[in-house]
């Protein structure tokens, strides 16, 4: 079986890495203060920007956020634990599989 690498992927770990640490900011002030988040599975930039404070009402809720370059989509299921707090999962919504060399992405159901 041949690793898969969509043809908007970086080719190696490396440069996904690059990509995505150059891709990634913060902007903003207090309460104003949002991040600017490469796509997860290509690295393109400015797939998402969202305030800090809205992360648990943010876009990511699903359906997710799709990727214009890729066609990829995520999403974040949040669930309440038993000790109060709050876990958030990222899932897979919709496109090609992610590149060989990432973490393997659980798929919504």
């Amino acid at each position: 079986m041949i690793p898969f690498v969509g043809p908007h992927d970086p080719p190696t770990l490396e440069d996904y890495h690059h990509r995505s640490q150059e891709r990634s900011r913060v902007i903003g002030f207090g309460v104003e203060t949002a991040v600017v988040l490469p796509c997860p599975f290509c690295a393109a930039p400015e797939w998402l920007t969202h305030r800090i404070v809205d992360t648990f009402s943010s876009a990511l809720r699903p359906p997710g956020v799709v990727c214009q370059v890729c066609g990829r989509g995520m999403a974040a299921i949040f669930s309440t634990l038993a000790d109060g707090g709050t876990s958030m999962e990222l899932v897979h919504t919709v496109g090609d599989p992610a590149p060989h060399y990432l973490p393997p992405i659980r798929g919504r159901e």
